[in-house]
């Protein structure tokens, strides 16, 4: 039974997390070009915070952590 749960947790997770990077792919980063010329630094801080950083064990076990 408790297995079963996490399994469904563990996929609204990633359904949750599949939404939130169209909304980044799709809407924000589309939307931050109008910010370009005037405020250039902030579309910088953006891209930056945009960048993947690798988050599973499996990752930081290989040696890519920060």
């Amino acid at each position: 039974m408790a297995l079963l749960r996490r399994k469904g947790v563990t996929q609204a997770i990633e359904d949750v997390q599949s939404k939130i990077t169209e909304i980044l792919r799709d809407r924000m980063d589309r939307l931050i070009k109008i910010f370009r010329k005037d405020h250039p630094d902030f579309v910088l801080i953006y891209q930056h915070a945009r960048t993947a950083i690798p988050h599973s064990s499996r990752d930081r076990d290989n040696g890519n952590s920060i």
